[in-house]
């Protein structure tokens, strides 16, 4: 629209055939850039801030320079007050060499554009975060949870290798079996998974241990695990 509004207005002056023919292209396009659009009935998002056109009240093709403000009182006519994104100019020379333009303000756009990329903002933050807690529960369930327990079942081993004999025991073993039967005991470990392997793994291993050395021989056990590295059958006990 301005493309145009630029056009018109330079082909009048440099016609230099009618004067007046000029002065009603400034009206016009006075009338149809203002906040609202009287031929559109509808209200024009890019409304003019300012026009420099040669002075249509002035001497025919004069060349003075006037700036035209068409929305005075109707929205601000400052420009050092628009940002860059918030304001555009449309220039256009005459043969003469004088330069016309018209700013436009693109603050109504502006506007849009931030609410869409606040409203972007804030649904990316809202799955990150759905996602973030989905990622933390199943980590927790598949990996941390039943790491404790081996944890606590190991420990368990090391302090008494009798009790991996004894399943209920092992089932009850730790802190974290504790704070799963506080919970109502949701918490189900599923038999096939790798940790659930290792679990019995390291249950069987114990109770092998119990066979081979005997009751006499939980201490030498004991005090093996505890002390870690190699194996020592001749560790007093």
């Amino acid at each position: 629209m301005y493309t145009n509004a630029i056009f018109l207005l330079v082909k009048q002056y440099d016609l230099n055939s009618s004067w007046f023919a000029y002065q009603q292209t400034v009206k016009m396009t006075e009338q149809s850039v203002t906040t609202w659009n009287s031929d559109l009935d509808v209200d024009n998002y890019h409304p003019a801030i300012v026009m420099q056109i040669a002075n249509p009240n002035g001497d025919p093709w004069n060349q003075d320079l006037i700036e035209l403000y068409p929305n005075r009182g109707e929205m601000d006519i400052n420009v050092d007050n628009y940002r860059k994104l918030e304001k555009n100019t449309i220039l256009g020379n005459t043969k003469q060499g004088i330069q016309f333009s018209i700013t436009y303000s693109l603050k109504s756009e502006a506007q849009i554009e931030a609410g869409i990329n606040l409203a972007r903002t804030v649904w990316v933050i809202f799955v990150l975060t759905i996602a973030s807690i989905h990622f933390g529960h199943v980590t927790n369930k598949l990996v941390l949870h039943p790491l404790e327990r081996m944890l606590e079942i190991v420990k368990k081993i090391a302090k008494d290798p009798s009790s991996a004999a004894a399943q209920e025991e092992m089932q009850n073993a730790g802190v974290f079996t504790f704070l799963n039967q506080q919970d109502g005991g949701k918490k189900k470990l599923d038999q096939n998974m790798e940790t659930a392997i290792l679990e019995q793994a390291i249950q069987k291993i114990g109770h092998l241990l119990t066979l081979g050395f005997g009751e006499a021989g939980s201490t030498i056990i004991a005090q093996n695990i505890s002390s870690g590295g190699d194996m020592n059958p001749m560790m007093p006990g």
